[in-house]
């Protein structure tokens, strides 16, 4: 996969925002052991191709006009920093797939905060790999399962039941990740279509 092409592509539609997209650095060996060691869990070897080989991918807000609009593919380096954070507003308190979706709310979305049997099947089934936000309501999070297949969950703050219904709920029983890492990463940062409230 060609990642600067797609940073390229998706910076076409930063442009007007006075965003830009860059490649943040590649992860060391080290950096992937610390994390799998702060992390507690195995890694999917395909989680740790995706930072030994791409890195992540971050903005600028040039223009600062607080569109809400994001990339966000954090760096092993940084994840690394926000599992140890003690603010309970930045830290990071698990690589999985809840945990990295109260991350993006600070800690702070209620019904996302519930402590549930549910809720920690899916943390340790899934890993959050990162986000596009297209507003401040809307966004689609990159997750990775236990067979190193990748998937794409929509979420719309304003629509909770659908984010369970149809993402969370099937994700218990069946893992619907049917993506590779490279086919994750182009559907990511190439498709311009966000989530709705419907």
């Amino acid at each position: 996969m060609n990642l600067e092409h797609s940073i390229q592509k998706l910076n076409q539609i930063f442009a007007v925002h006075e965003l830009k997209a860059f490649q943040q650095p590649l992860a060391t060996p080290e950096e992937i052991a610390e994390l799998e060691h702060l992390s507690n869990r195995p890694f999917p070897q395909e989680f740790k191709r995706f930072y030994l080989e791409y890195g992540g991918v971050g903005y600028l807000d040039e223009g600062v006009r607080d569109t809400g609009m994001t990339i966000r593919l954090l760096p092993a380096r940084l994840l690394i920093l926000a599992l140890q954070d003690s603010r309970k507003y930045l830290r990071l308190n698990s690589l999985g797939i809840i945990d990295w979706l109260r991350y993006q709310y600070d800690n702070d979305l209620s019904k996302l905060n519930e402590k549930s049997l549910a809720f920690n099947q899916l943390n340790q089934k899934y890993i959050g790999l990162g986000l596009r936000q297209y507003d401040h309501e809307s966004a689609r999070h990159l997750y990775i399962d236990e067979q190193g297949k990748f998937g794409i969950i929509n979420f719309h703050q304003d629509a909770y039941n659908t984010l369970w219904e149809d993402y969370l709920t099937p994700m218990l029983s069946q893992s619907p990740a049917n993506m590779s890492l490279e086919e994750a990463l182009i559907e990511l940062l190439e498709n311009s279509e966000a989530p709705t409230a419907l």
